[in-house]
């Protein structure tokens, strides 16, 4: 099982080669999306006709109780590290380790966060 990061679904919408490759990719996989790449999409499209749709065929993760635990975790291993990301992906990556998926994704930070399964394009 698969969850989409933001800018995979970016790629997708804009219909790019990497967003094609994602498509076949996914074809026949169970894939979810998060309620904050909603957000980071939607924020970045000025005319939500061409997202909304595609966000009501694909089931929505939320961030609930053991995403909030999961994401302190990330959090503070980032931190000691010294490679912390912006906090909307930290709470993505939370959703996927708490709910064993892996993220399909173009930022190659999430490789930075050993608790995930990452497939970077």
């Amino acid at each position: 099982m698969y969850l989409l990061d933001s800018s995979a679904i970016i790629e997708i919408l804009d219909d790019t080669e990497k967003g094609k490759r994602i498509t076949r990719f996914c074809k026949d996989k169970k894939i979810y999306i998060t309620s904050f790449s909603i957000h980071e999409v939607l924020y970045g499209d000025k005319n939500y006709s061409r997202s909304l749709p595609f966000f009501e065929t694909i089931p929505i993760l939320n961030f609930d109780e053991l995403a909030s635990y999961t994401s302190l975790k990330i959090r503070k291993d980032l931190e000691n590290k010294g490679k912390m990301i912006n906090m909307f992906d930290v709470f993505i990556a939370s959703i996927v380790k708490s709910n064993n998926l892996t993220i399909i994704t173009l930022d190659k930070h999430f490789k930075n966060i050993k608790e995930i399964k990452c497939k970077v394009f």
